[in-house]
């Protein structure tokens, strides 16, 4: 049997991925893939209707909006950073947590990244509780929020008293972290203005 004759087009998947917008994600070699890959194909499509269902779509995502990595030695985690990725850093007092806000794109003047996708983050003192990257969730309502992680299983830890309650970040906005359902410590951010 010749190579062409194993692999066949499977062009109902493929004009379902086309109309999802999505064709752009998924290589042309998917579109000629042996027999035995239908099934997988068939989940696939599964997927794209359950995108293209009024259900999903109704659902607001809340993006990842910044990142947080603990550092021993700040100073020394600056120094690395600038040097091996030409990050822009600014080391806050003492009223902040000594936190440093790192800058990994350009940004407006609103501090916001004008680069779509890109995100920007932040050092903290690394402590026993508190010894891996996270990322930060914006919310639109941080209360809600709260709310919603308990409901998922996850355990809220709050601000830095790690009472339940968000900080009020000056001119950011609310901050709250939590545990998800894997152990994961996450943060979510309700923006100034929101």
């Amino acid at each position: 049997m010749a190579a062409d004759e194993k692999r066949r087009p499977f062009d109902h998947h493929a004009a379902k991925w086309k109309k999802s917008g999505l064709a752009g994600l998924m290589p042309q070699s998917f579109l000629y893939l042996p027999h035995s890959a239908a099934l997988s194909l068939s989940s696939i499509s599964i997927f794209v209707e359950k995108l293209n269902s009024s259900n999903f779509k109704s659902k607001q995502m809340n993006p990842v909006i910044h990142f947080e990595m603990p550092a021993a030695d700040r100073a020394r985690m600056v120094k690395f950073y600038e040097s091996a990725f030409g990050w822009k850093t600014q080391q806050l007092g003492e009223e902040m947590g000594n936190y440093v806000v790192v800058s990994t794109t350009e940004t407006d003047n609103m501090n916001r990244p004008t680069k779509p996708g890109a995100i920007n983050g932040g050092f903290f003192q690394k402590s026993n509780d508190n010894q891996y990257p996270s990322v930060v969730i914006a919310v639109d309502d941080i209360r809600e929020g709260i709310k919603k992680v308990k409901a998922a299983g996850g355990k809220v830890i709050g601000g830095h008293l790690n009472n339940g309650e968000p900080d009020e970040i000056p001119g950011v906005g609310l901050y709250a972290s939590f545990i998800d359902s894997e152990g994961n410590r996450v943060s979510m951010l309700q923006p100034m203005g929101m």
